[in-house]
């Protein structure tokens, strides 16, 4: 991600994709700066708007009940990369194939310092976003 601002000493706004979102500053995260967002996975929601503040697209993959919760798996528009779990209570609504948003509330993010230089030219940003990835399938949360 990249830092777009620091609007104080606790807090800076970050673009992924086409989504601004403020979250929890990092010494040497400077407006300007590249940075690793890291997101708990709890954190995270699923809406049926695909747009506005803290929400990036998103497309189901995969839908899991397990119990008391169904783990929904999405592909996010701007992280072609990358697939994310996410929890969500009781049995849900959403279908492979639904378009969905992922919210990403304020605040909920901590950013790291990033690597000056990307791994390869072909880096499209999702290695700095993996963070946003709940655990493995199959492992504890």
């Amino acid at each position: 991600v990249t830092v777009t601002a620091t609007p104080d000493e606790s807090s800076a706004v970050v673009r992924v994709g086409g989504a601004e979102f403020v979250t929890d500053r990092a010494a040497g995260c400077s407006a300007g700066a590249r940075a690793v967002l890291a997101v708990r996975p709890h954190a995270l929601r699923l809406t049926s708007s695909r747009d506005g503040p803290d929400v990036l697209p998103a497309r189901v993959t995969g839908a899991q009940w397990r119990g008391p919760a169904t783990r929904v798996t999405i592909a996010v528009d701007a992280l072609p990369d990358l697939l994310v779990e996410i929890d969500q209570p009781g049995e849900t609504r959403h279908q492979v194939g639904d378009r969905v948003g992922m919210h990403i509330p304020p605040r909920s993010g901590s950013l790291l310092p990033s690597d000056p230089e990307p791994d390869t030219p072909s880096d499209t940003g999702a290695r700095a976003s993996a963070p946003f990835a709940a655990a493995p399938p199959g492992s504890a949360p």
